[in-house]
Protein backbone atom coordinates (compact mmCIF):
# COMPACT_ATOMS: atom_id res chain seq x y z
CA UNK A 1 0.00 0.00 0.00
CA UNK A 2 1.51 3.26 -1.20
CA UNK A 3 2.34 5.31 2.64
CA UNK A 4 3.84 7.97 1.07
CA UNK A 5 0.23 9.43 0.18
CA UNK A 6 -1.78 7.93 3.10
CA UNK A 7 -1.58 10.71 5.76
CA UNK A 8 -2.22 13.28 3.32
CA UNK A 9 -3.58 16.92 4.07
CA UNK A 10 -6.68 19.33 4.11
CA UNK A 11 -6.24 21.40 1.37
CA UNK A 12 -6.87 24.49 3.13
CA UNK A 13 -9.93 25.00 0.98
CA UNK A 14 -12.46 27.49 2.52
CA UNK A 15 -10.34 28.26 5.15
CA UNK A 16 -8.65 32.12 5.60
CA UNK A 17 -5.64 32.06 8.19
CA UNK A 18 -6.03 32.34 11.61
CA UNK A 19 -9.60 33.20 11.20
CA UNK A 20 -11.36 29.29 11.18
CA UNK A 21 -14.31 29.91 13.64
CA UNK A 22 -15.59 33.50 13.12
CA UNK A 23 -19.03 32.16 14.31
CA UNK A 24 -21.93 33.97 12.22
CA UNK A 25 -24.84 31.80 13.64
CA UNK A 26 -27.52 33.22 11.59
CA UNK A 27 -27.08 31.17 8.88
CA UNK A 28 -28.88 31.97 5.79
CA UNK A 29 -31.14 34.15 6.82
CA UNK A 30 -29.07 37.16 8.82
CA UNK A 31 -30.59 40.79 7.47
CA UNK A 32 -27.71 43.00 8.93
CA UNK A 33 -23.90 41.33 9.65
CA UNK A 34 -23.94 41.39 13.50
CA UNK A 35 -20.61 42.52 14.88
CA UNK A 36 -18.22 39.51 14.53
CA UNK A 37 -17.21 37.83 18.09
CA UNK A 38 -13.90 37.34 19.11
CA UNK A 39 -11.80 34.68 16.61
CA UNK A 40 -10.94 31.43 17.56
CA UNK A 41 -7.69 30.09 16.48
CA UNK A 42 -7.91 26.30 17.73
CA UNK A 43 -8.69 24.81 13.98
CA UNK A 44 -4.95 26.93 12.55
CA UNK A 45 -3.35 25.45 15.46
CA UNK A 46 -5.09 21.67 15.00
CA UNK A 47 -4.17 21.75 11.76
CA UNK A 48 -0.40 22.99 12.39
CA UNK A 49 -0.16 19.87 14.68
CA UNK A 50 -1.41 17.30 12.02
CA UNK A 51 1.04 18.84 9.09
CA UNK A 52 4.08 18.28 11.16
CA UNK A 53 3.34 14.87 12.33
CA UNK A 54 1.85 14.19 9.03
CA UNK A 55 5.92 14.55 7.99
CA UNK A 56 7.10 12.48 11.37
CA UNK A 57 4.69 9.75 10.32
CA UNK A 58 6.12 10.50 6.31
CA UNK A 59 9.23 10.58 6.85
CA UNK A 60 9.70 7.85 9.23
CA UNK A 61 11.95 9.68 11.24
CA UNK A 62 10.71 7.57 14.42
CA UNK A 63 11.54 3.79 14.07
CA UNK A 64 8.21 3.56 16.27
CA UNK A 65 5.09 1.34 15.29
CA UNK A 66 2.75 3.84 16.72
CA UNK A 67 4.39 6.09 13.83
CA UNK A 68 3.78 3.79 11.14
CA UNK A 69 0.94 3.54 8.88
CA UNK A 70 -0.81 0.10 9.13
CA UNK A 71 -3.12 -2.03 7.25
CA UNK A 72 -5.33 -4.18 9.58
CA UNK A 73 -4.98 -2.25 13.30
CA UNK A 74 -4.68 1.45 13.45
CA UNK A 75 -1.81 3.31 14.74
CA UNK A 76 -1.30 6.90 15.64
CA UNK A 77 0.29 7.39 12.21
CA UNK A 78 -3.40 6.33 11.10
CA UNK A 79 -5.01 9.17 12.68
CA UNK A 80 -3.72 11.77 10.74
CA UNK A 81 -5.69 11.69 7.74
CA UNK A 82 -8.53 11.90 9.78
CA UNK A 83 -7.69 14.59 11.56
CA UNK A 84 -7.23 16.34 8.05
CA UNK A 85 -10.76 15.75 7.38
CA UNK A 86 -12.43 16.41 9.90
CA UNK A 87 -10.75 20.05 10.01
CA UNK A 88 -11.88 20.26 6.36
CA UNK A 89 -15.73 19.38 8.26
CA UNK A 90 -14.99 22.38 10.02
CA UNK A 91 -13.67 24.79 7.57
CA UNK A 92 -16.79 23.49 5.31
CA UNK A 93 -19.55 24.25 7.70
CA UNK A 94 -17.59 27.63 8.73
CA UNK A 95 -16.77 28.40 4.54
CA UNK A 96 -20.57 27.85 3.55
CA UNK A 97 -22.69 29.65 5.83
CA UNK A 98 -20.58 32.46 5.01
CA UNK A 99 -20.75 32.23 1.25
CA UNK A 100 -24.35 30.75 1.01
CA UNK A 101 -26.26 34.53 1.98
CA UNK A 102 -24.30 35.90 -0.44
CA UNK A 103 -24.06 33.62 -3.22
CA UNK A 104 -26.96 31.15 -3.14
CA UNK A 105 -27.65 28.15 -3.91
CA UNK A 106 -26.58 27.74 -7.68
CA UNK A 107 -23.56 29.95 -7.20
CA UNK A 108 -22.52 28.31 -3.86
CA UNK A 109 -22.89 24.43 -5.21
CA UNK A 110 -21.42 25.50 -8.34
CA UNK A 111 -18.14 26.43 -6.92
CA UNK A 112 -17.73 23.75 -4.86
CA UNK A 113 -18.03 21.63 -7.62
CA UNK A 114 -15.22 23.90 -9.35
CA UNK A 115 -13.22 23.44 -6.39
CA UNK A 116 -13.56 19.30 -6.21
CA UNK A 117 -12.80 19.07 -9.71
CA UNK A 118 -9.67 21.34 -9.43
CA UNK A 119 -8.51 19.37 -6.15
CA UNK A 120 -8.66 16.24 -8.53
CA UNK A 121 -6.92 17.92 -11.23
CA UNK A 122 -4.10 18.61 -8.47
CA UNK A 123 -3.99 14.97 -7.99
CA UNK A 124 -3.49 14.11 -11.51
CA UNK A 125 -0.33 16.65 -11.74
CA UNK A 126 1.16 15.37 -8.63
CA UNK A 127 0.37 11.51 -9.36
CA UNK A 128 0.82 11.63 -12.99
CA UNK A 129 -1.41 10.94 -15.86
CA UNK A 130 -0.92 7.86 -16.22
CA UNK A 131 -0.03 6.07 -20.07
CA UNK A 132 -2.11 5.25 -22.44
CA UNK A 133 -1.35 2.59 -25.46
CA UNK A 134 0.52 2.93 -28.74
CA UNK A 135 -1.60 3.81 -31.36
CA UNK A 136 -1.29 0.80 -33.05
CA UNK A 137 -1.96 -0.84 -30.04
CA UNK A 138 -5.50 0.47 -29.84
CA UNK A 139 -6.27 -1.84 -32.36
CA UNK A 140 -6.69 -4.24 -30.00
CA UNK A 141 -9.00 -4.47 -26.76
CA UNK A 142 -7.20 -2.80 -23.50
CA UNK A 143 -5.22 -5.10 -21.50
CA UNK A 144 -7.52 -4.07 -18.41
CA UNK A 145 -10.63 -4.80 -20.44
CA UNK A 146 -12.16 -8.25 -18.88
CA UNK A 147 -14.63 -9.65 -21.57
CA UNK A 148 -16.64 -12.94 -20.68
CA UNK A 149 -14.23 -15.42 -22.17
CA UNK A 150 -11.42 -13.63 -19.65
CA UNK A 151 -13.71 -13.23 -16.74
CA UNK A 152 -14.42 -17.07 -17.04
CA UNK A 153 -10.47 -17.73 -16.12
CA UNK A 154 -9.88 -19.03 -12.78
CA UNK A 155 -6.51 -17.32 -13.16
CA UNK A 156 -7.27 -13.74 -12.56
CA UNK A 157 -4.00 -12.80 -12.00
CA UNK A 158 -2.31 -14.69 -14.99
CA UNK A 159 0.01 -12.28 -17.32
CA UNK A 160 -2.13 -10.30 -19.61
CA UNK A 161 0.13 -10.09 -22.30
CA UNK A 162 0.42 -13.73 -22.63
CA UNK A 163 -3.47 -14.24 -22.27
CA UNK A 164 -3.77 -11.43 -25.29
CA UNK A 165 -1.03 -13.50 -27.19
CA UNK A 166 -3.11 -16.81 -26.63
CA UNK A 167 -6.29 -15.01 -28.09
CA UNK A 168 -5.09 -13.22 -30.82
CA UNK A 169 -1.77 -14.63 -31.71
CA UNK A 170 -0.12 -11.53 -32.69
CA UNK A 171 3.34 -10.09 -31.68
CA UNK A 172 4.51 -6.53 -31.74
CA UNK A 173 6.04 -7.62 -35.07
CA UNK A 174 2.96 -8.55 -36.77
CA UNK A 175 0.94 -4.94 -35.37
CA UNK A 176 3.84 -3.34 -36.41
CA UNK A 177 3.54 -4.66 -40.41
CA UNK A 178 -0.14 -4.46 -40.19
CA UNK A 179 -0.07 -1.08 -38.80
CA UNK A 180 2.40 -0.44 -42.21
CA UNK A 181 -0.18 -2.12 -44.91
CA UNK A 182 -3.27 -0.34 -43.81
CA UNK A 183 -1.84 2.77 -43.18
CA UNK A 184 -2.99 4.80 -46.34
CA UNK A 185 -6.82 2.85 -46.37
CA UNK A 186 -7.18 2.43 -42.47
CA UNK A 187 -9.62 4.13 -40.38
CA UNK A 188 -8.65 8.03 -38.88
CA UNK A 189 -8.81 6.33 -35.77
CA UNK A 190 -8.03 2.74 -33.91
CA UNK A 191 -10.71 0.42 -33.63
CA UNK A 192 -11.02 0.90 -29.90
CA UNK A 193 -9.50 4.23 -29.47
CA UNK A 194 -12.38 5.37 -27.50
CA UNK A 195 -12.52 2.34 -24.95
CA UNK A 196 -8.50 2.86 -24.71
CA UNK A 197 -9.50 5.64 -23.23
CA UNK A 198 -12.01 5.08 -20.64
CA UNK A 199 -10.00 2.26 -19.25
CA UNK A 200 -7.07 4.87 -19.27
CA UNK A 201 -9.61 6.88 -16.98
CA UNK A 202 -10.57 4.26 -15.10
CA UNK A 203 -7.32 3.13 -14.43
CA UNK A 204 -5.92 6.28 -13.40
CA UNK A 205 -8.66 8.40 -11.59
CA UNK A 206 -11.33 5.47 -10.14
CA UNK A 207 -9.01 3.16 -9.48
CA UNK A 208 -6.04 4.90 -8.31
CA UNK A 209 -6.16 8.83 -7.91
CA UNK A 210 -9.59 8.74 -6.07
CA UNK A 211 -7.54 6.81 -3.34
CA UNK A 212 -5.20 10.38 -2.87
CA UNK A 213 -6.33 12.53 0.24
CA UNK A 214 -6.64 15.16 -2.05
CA UNK A 215 -9.26 13.46 -4.68
CA UNK A 216 -11.49 11.88 -1.33
CA UNK A 217 -11.50 15.64 -0.11
CA UNK A 218 -12.51 16.36 -3.62
CA UNK A 219 -15.10 13.49 -3.61
CA UNK A 220 -16.45 13.67 0.05
CA UNK A 221 -17.16 17.37 0.44
CA UNK A 222 -19.79 16.65 -2.82
CA UNK A 223 -21.18 13.71 -0.97
CA UNK A 224 -21.70 15.71 2.36
CA UNK A 225 -22.77 18.87 0.03
CA UNK A 226 -26.70 18.89 0.22
CA UNK A 227 -26.38 18.28 3.75
CA UNK A 228 -23.29 20.81 5.43
CA UNK A 229 -26.30 23.24 5.55
CA UNK A 230 -28.69 21.04 7.51
CA UNK A 231 -29.80 20.78 11.28
CA UNK A 232 -27.25 18.61 13.48
CA UNK A 233 -29.83 16.24 13.83
CA UNK A 234 -30.18 15.19 9.93
CA UNK A 235 -26.05 15.33 10.11
CA UNK A 236 -26.32 12.73 12.61
CA UNK A 237 -28.80 10.63 10.84
CA UNK A 238 -26.76 10.80 7.54
CA UNK A 239 -23.57 9.71 9.31
CA UNK A 240 -25.66 6.84 10.58
CA UNK A 241 -26.86 5.74 7.00
CA UNK A 242 -23.53 6.63 5.20
CA UNK A 243 -22.00 3.99 7.77
CA UNK A 244 -24.82 1.39 6.94
CA UNK A 245 -24.75 1.82 3.33
CA UNK A 246 -20.87 0.92 3.50
CA UNK A 247 -20.89 -1.99 5.44
CA UNK A 248 -23.58 -3.35 2.95
CA UNK A 249 -21.17 -2.37 0.00
CA UNK A 250 -18.73 -3.92 1.77
CA UNK A 251 -20.11 -7.24 1.96
CA UNK A 252 -21.45 -6.94 -1.51
CA UNK A 253 -18.92 -6.39 -3.65
CA UNK A 254 -16.66 -3.29 -2.15
CA UNK A 255 -14.59 -5.97 -0.16
CA UNK A 256 -13.25 -7.86 -2.93
CA UNK A 257 -13.07 -4.64 -5.15
CA UNK A 258 -10.42 -3.36 -2.66
CA UNK A 259 -8.26 -6.37 -2.37
CA UNK A 260 -8.51 -6.91 -6.17
CA UNK A 261 -10.59 -9.51 -6.25
CA UNK A 262 -13.36 -10.33 -8.97
CA UNK A 263 -16.19 -7.86 -8.21
CA UNK A 264 -19.20 -6.70 -9.44
CA UNK A 265 -18.30 -3.34 -9.55
CA UNK A 266 -15.20 -4.19 -12.06
CA UNK A 267 -17.32 -7.06 -13.21
CA UNK A 268 -20.14 -4.33 -14.53
CA UNK A 269 -17.25 -1.90 -16.41
CA UNK A 270 -15.75 -5.24 -17.35
CA UNK A 271 -12.43 -4.02 -15.94
CA UNK A 272 -9.07 -6.13 -14.59
CA UNK A 273 -9.72 -6.04 -10.77
CA UNK A 274 -6.89 -3.72 -9.09
CA UNK A 275 -7.90 -3.10 -5.67
CA UNK A 276 -6.89 0.40 -4.04
CA UNK A 277 -6.37 1.45 -0.68
CA UNK A 278 -7.79 3.95 2.02
CA UNK A 279 -11.36 3.00 1.04
CA UNK A 280 -11.52 3.20 -2.72
CA UNK A 281 -14.24 5.35 -4.26
CA UNK A 282 -16.49 3.71 -1.76
CA UNK A 283 -14.92 4.35 0.95
CA UNK A 284 -15.71 7.93 0.68
CA UNK A 285 -19.42 7.42 2.30
CA UNK A 286 -17.41 6.51 5.63
CA UNK A 287 -15.04 9.61 5.33
CA UNK A 288 -17.88 11.62 4.81
CA UNK A 289 -18.53 10.60 8.19
CA UNK A 290 -15.36 12.49 9.59
CA UNK A 291 -16.32 15.59 7.63
CA UNK A 292 -19.52 15.97 8.87
CA UNK A 293 -18.23 15.28 12.40
CA UNK A 294 -15.24 17.96 11.66
CA UNK A 295 -19.00 20.40 10.95
CA UNK A 296 -20.62 19.45 14.44
CA UNK A 297 -17.40 20.28 16.25
CA UNK A 298 -18.00 23.94 14.68
CA UNK A 299 -21.40 24.20 15.57
CA UNK A 300 -20.20 22.65 19.08
CA UNK A 301 -17.73 25.50 19.08
CA UNK A 302 -19.93 28.72 18.27
CA UNK A 303 -22.94 27.69 20.43
CA UNK A 304 -20.94 26.79 23.59
CA UNK A 305 -18.16 28.87 23.07
CA UNK A 306 -14.44 28.85 23.96
CA UNK A 307 -15.04 27.43 28.05
CA UNK A 308 -13.57 24.55 30.10
CA UNK A 309 -16.94 23.10 30.00
CA UNK A 310 -16.65 23.38 26.06
CA UNK A 311 -13.50 21.42 26.40
CA UNK A 312 -15.11 18.68 28.55
CA UNK A 313 -17.55 18.31 26.13
CA UNK A 314 -15.25 17.76 23.43
CA UNK A 315 -13.53 15.43 25.11
CA UNK A 316 -16.00 12.94 26.94
CA UNK A 317 -17.94 12.92 23.39
CA UNK A 318 -13.99 12.01 21.97
CA UNK A 319 -13.61 9.49 24.75
CA UNK A 320 -17.16 8.02 24.31
CA UNK A 321 -16.72 7.27 20.57
CA UNK A 322 -13.73 6.37 20.76
CA UNK A 323 -14.94 3.50 23.62
CA UNK A 324 -17.89 2.56 21.07
CA UNK A 325 -15.46 2.16 17.99
CA UNK A 326 -13.11 -0.55 20.17
CA UNK A 327 -16.46 -2.29 21.39
CA UNK A 328 -17.43 -2.54 17.51
CA UNK A 329 -14.06 -4.33 17.02
CA UNK A 330 -15.30 -7.39 19.08
CA UNK A 331 -17.53 -9.26 16.25
CA UNK A 332 -13.74 -9.09 14.56
CA UNK A 333 -12.67 -11.31 17.19
CA UNK A 334 -14.74 -13.90 16.21
CA UNK A 335 -11.76 -15.21 13.26
CA UNK A 336 -9.51 -15.73 16.01
CA UNK A 337 -7.80 -19.04 14.77
CA UNK A 338 -7.96 -21.18 18.04
CA UNK A 339 -8.30 -24.38 16.99
CA UNK A 340 -5.69 -26.96 18.38
CA UNK A 341 -4.31 -28.20 15.23
CA UNK A 342 -2.11 -26.72 12.04
CA UNK A 343 -4.93 -28.66 9.74
CA UNK A 344 -7.91 -26.77 11.77
CA UNK A 345 -6.44 -24.04 11.99
CA UNK A 346 -6.34 -23.50 8.04
CA UNK A 347 -9.84 -24.99 7.60
CA UNK A 348 -10.89 -22.15 9.99
CA UNK A 349 -9.12 -19.76 7.72
CA UNK A 350 -10.87 -21.15 4.97
CA UNK A 351 -14.33 -20.97 6.17
CA UNK A 352 -13.52 -17.44 7.23
CA UNK A 353 -11.90 -15.86 4.30
CA UNK A 354 -15.92 -16.53 2.38
CA UNK A 355 -17.21 -13.78 4.64
CA UNK A 356 -14.87 -11.31 5.76
CA UNK A 357 -17.85 -9.14 6.68
CA UNK A 358 -20.79 -11.02 7.80
CA UNK A 359 -18.91 -12.56 11.50
CA UNK A 360 -19.28 -16.25 11.92
CA UNK A 361 -21.38 -16.54 14.94
CA UNK A 362 -21.59 -19.78 15.11
CA UNK A 363 -17.77 -19.36 16.99
CA UNK A 364 -19.47 -17.15 19.62
CA UNK A 365 -19.23 -20.04 22.18
CA UNK A 366 -15.84 -21.41 21.36
CA UNK A 367 -14.18 -18.06 22.39
CA UNK A 368 -12.80 -17.58 25.84
CA UNK A 369 -12.70 -14.82 27.61
CA UNK A 370 -9.21 -13.12 26.53
CA UNK A 371 -9.68 -13.91 23.05
CA UNK A 372 -12.88 -11.24 22.87
CA UNK A 373 -10.14 -8.33 23.23
CA UNK A 374 -8.72 -6.68 20.40
CA UNK A 375 -5.93 -4.72 21.19
CA UNK A 376 -6.12 -0.75 21.57
CA UNK A 377 -6.03 1.25 18.49
CA UNK A 378 -3.17 3.67 18.73
CA UNK A 379 -1.85 2.36 22.23
CA UNK A 380 -1.31 -1.46 21.34
CA UNK A 381 -0.11 -3.01 18.43
CA UNK A 382 -1.99 -5.87 16.57
CA UNK A 383 -0.07 -8.62 18.47
CA UNK A 384 -2.52 -10.48 17.17
CA UNK A 385 -2.22 -10.19 13.60
CA UNK A 386 -1.56 -13.47 12.69
CA UNK A 387 -4.00 -15.39 13.95
CA UNK A 388 -6.89 -13.25 13.52
CA UNK A 389 -7.92 -13.41 9.77
CA UNK A 390 -8.38 -9.94 8.20
CA UNK A 391 -12.03 -8.98 8.39
CA UNK A 392 -14.27 -5.32 8.60
CA UNK A 393 -14.27 -5.38 12.25
CA UNK A 394 -10.67 -4.62 12.58
CA UNK A 395 -9.60 -1.33 13.25
CA UNK A 396 -8.49 -0.54 9.25
CA UNK A 397 -7.55 2.46 7.37
CA UNK A 398 -7.21 0.58 4.37
CA UNK A 399 -10.87 -0.58 4.90
CA UNK A 400 -12.00 2.77 6.42
CA UNK A 401 -14.07 0.33 7.94
CA UNK A 402 -17.00 1.19 10.85
CA UNK A 403 -14.91 0.58 13.59
CA UNK A 404 -12.07 2.66 12.44
CA UNK A 405 -14.72 5.42 11.77
CA UNK A 406 -16.22 5.94 15.14
CA UNK A 407 -12.99 5.41 17.33
CA UNK A 408 -11.07 8.07 14.43
CA UNK A 409 -13.61 10.37 14.88
CA UNK A 410 -13.62 10.26 18.51
CA UNK A 411 -9.80 10.88 19.10
CA UNK A 412 -10.41 13.94 16.41
CA UNK A 413 -12.62 15.51 18.90
CA UNK A 414 -11.17 14.96 22.02
CA UNK A 415 -7.52 16.30 20.43
CA UNK A 416 -9.23 19.20 19.24
CA UNK A 417 -10.72 19.59 22.84
CA UNK A 418 -7.71 20.10 23.24
CA UNK A 419 -6.32 22.46 21.17
CA UNK A 420 -9.87 24.70 22.03
CA UNK A 421 -8.07 24.51 25.66
CA UNK A 422 -4.92 25.80 24.83
CA UNK A 423 -5.04 27.97 22.17
CA UNK A 424 -8.90 28.97 23.18
CA UNK A 425 -9.12 29.02 26.69
CA UNK A 426 -5.58 29.66 27.98
CA UNK A 427 -4.59 31.71 24.82
CA UNK A 428 -1.71 30.14 24.10
CA UNK A 429 -0.82 29.80 20.69
CA UNK A 430 2.50 27.99 19.20
CA UNK A 431 3.83 30.09 16.07
CA UNK A 432 5.09 27.03 13.98
CA UNK A 433 1.70 25.03 14.52
CA UNK A 434 -0.15 28.57 13.00
CA UNK A 435 2.33 28.40 10.09
CA UNK A 436 1.70 25.23 8.89
CA UNK A 437 -2.15 25.53 9.87
CA UNK A 438 -3.03 28.40 8.11
CA UNK A 439 -1.46 27.41 4.50
CA UNK A 440 -2.20 23.72 4.65
CA UNK A 441 -2.26 23.34 0.58
CA UNK A 442 1.05 24.78 0.38
CA UNK A 443 2.91 22.52 3.65
CA UNK A 444 0.99 19.63 1.98
CA UNK A 445 1.61 19.62 -1.58
CA UNK A 446 5.30 20.88 -1.32
CA UNK A 447 6.64 18.23 1.46
CA UNK A 448 6.78 15.00 -1.05
CA UNK A 449 8.89 16.64 -3.75
CA UNK A 450 11.15 18.33 -0.99
CA UNK A 451 11.55 15.22 0.66
CA UNK A 452 12.21 13.31 -2.08
CA UNK A 453 15.10 15.22 -2.98
CA UNK A 454 16.94 15.56 0.51
CA UNK A 455 16.07 11.93 1.22
CA UNK A 456 17.85 11.15 -2.31
CA UNK A 457 20.78 13.14 -1.19
CA UNK A 458 21.26 10.58 1.82
CA UNK A 459 23.21 7.04 1.81
CA UNK A 460 21.37 4.14 2.16
CA UNK A 461 21.04 2.48 5.85
CA UNK A 462 22.84 5.49 7.31
CA UNK A 463 22.46 5.95 11.11
CA UNK A 464 19.67 7.45 13.23
CA UNK A 465 21.89 10.76 13.43
CA UNK A 466 22.06 11.02 9.78
CA UNK A 467 18.39 10.00 9.15
CA UNK A 468 17.68 13.83 11.70
CA UNK A 469 19.95 15.89 10.20
CA UNK A 470 17.78 15.29 7.19
CA UNK A 471 14.60 15.59 8.30
CA UNK A 472 15.98 18.90 10.25
CA UNK A 473 17.29 20.35 6.76
CA UNK A 474 13.84 18.91 5.19
CA UNK A 475 11.54 21.20 7.84
CA UNK A 476 14.07 24.24 7.28
CA UNK A 477 13.44 24.81 3.67
CA UNK A 478 9.43 23.45 4.22
CA UNK A 479 9.20 26.48 7.52
CA UNK A 480 11.41 28.66 5.23
CA UNK A 481 9.16 28.60 1.83
CA UNK A 482 5.51 28.20 4.41
CA UNK A 483 6.85 31.79 6.87
CA UNK A 484 7.75 33.43 3.44
CA UNK A 485 4.08 33.33 2.43
CA UNK A 486 2.22 33.90 5.43
CA UNK A 487 4.73 36.99 6.06
CA UNK A 488 3.72 38.44 3.40
CA UNK A 489 0.07 37.50 3.82
CA UNK A 490 0.10 35.10 0.69
CA UNK A 491 -2.30 31.85 1.37
CA UNK A 492 -2.60 29.79 -1.11
CA UNK A 493 -6.73 28.05 -1.42
CA UNK A 494 -8.58 26.69 -3.88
Amino acid sequence: MPCRRAHLLHPGIHTMSKSDAEPQVDHVHAQPKPAQPARYHSMDQFRGFIILMMYLVHTHLFHVRVFENTKWHAQFGDMIMPGFIFAVGFSFRLSILRRYPQAGAFRTGASYLRRSVLLILIVMMMEGFGNVASWSEMNELPRSYVDETVAESNDVGMDRGRQFGERFGRNNQENVAEEAEGAEEGPLLPEHFWLHYWHWFLGTIVHHHICEVLAIIAVTQLIILPLILTSVRTRLIAMGLFTIAHLLLTGWFNWDYLNGRPNAFDDFLNFRPRGGYDGGLFGDLNWAVVMLAGSLSYDMLIALQASWKTVGKFIGIGVALMFAGYLLMFPGRLYYLNAESAEGQMNQQEAFLQHPVWPPMSEVGSRSFSEWFPPIPVLQADSDEDIVVNNYWKASKYVVSMPYVIFSVGFCFALYGLFVAMSDVLGLKIGVFRTFGSNALIAYALHFFIWDQIEGMGPRNAPDWFAYVQFGIFFAIMYLIVFSLERRKLFVRL
